[in-house]
This record gives structure tokens, C-alpha cells and sequence, in this order.
């Protein structure tokens, strides 16, 4: 992402007309919808406790770090990118200040 952002006139986001959930908590951008649209997937799938405990941890790292931070962006990137999805929650979370909210929905993940 770091590196789109030196072309000139780069735009993260895509000219469709806005989703419904865009009209409510506002634009996103492509890598956004992508991570979304494989967190809601989950969610509806056969893994959906785990994408449950995956979204509430996803909530609260949001909470400690800027969802504009890089380190959040490479985050929803790896997940896009096909990583699996333990090993990097594992990984941010080794980044960022750690709570026990976040102690505990890692080791629930982990437990799974």
C-alpha cells in the first residue's frame, strides 16, 4: 500500500455507487470491502464461531491501533492475500499492546 501511495493521483477507493453498509459507516476503500467481504463470508459459513471471535478480536485491535496505521493495513492484506488467518492474528498481535480482552479472544482463536 505504501508503494501505490507514491503514484500520482492514486485513489484507494473504486467509483461504484456506494453499498449499503458504505451509506452507513462511510466509503471503503478496495482493500476494506475485500477483507470485509471475507470476514462476512466466514460469518455465514461453516466456520462461524471462529470468524465470530476473529471479528470481536479484529474490533478490539482496531480499538488499541488506528485503523489507518500501516501495520493494520499489511493486517487486512494478508488476510486478502490468502494467509492463514490464526497465523496472522497471532502476528498482530504480537505488535500492538495487548489487553486482557485481547488475551482472551487470542487464546479462544488459538483453542479452536
Amino acid at each position: 500500500m505504501k508503494y501505490l501511495k507514491l503514484f500520482e493521483a492514486f485513489n484507494p477507493y473504486d467509483d461504484e455507487p456506494l453499498s449499503r453498509a458504505e451509506q452507513h459507516f462511510g466509503k471503503q476503500t478496495r482493500l476494506e470491502k475485500q477483507f470485509s467481504e471475507i470476514v462476512t463470508n466466514g460469518l455465514i459459513g461453516k466456520d462461524d464461531y471462529f470468524w465470530s471471535c476473529f471479528n470481536a478480536l479484529k474490533i478490539e485491535i482496531k480499538e488499541v491501533i488506528d485503523e489507518n496505521d500501516d501495520l493494520y493495513k499489511e493486517f487486512m492484506h494478508r488476510i486478502v492475500e490468502g494467509e492463514n488467518p490464526v497465523d496472522v492474528i497471532n502476528w498482530i498481535c504480537k505488535e500492538i499492546p495487548k489487553n486482557s480482552e485481547i488475551d482472551r479472544l487470542l487464546q479462544k482463536i488459538n483453542n479452536l
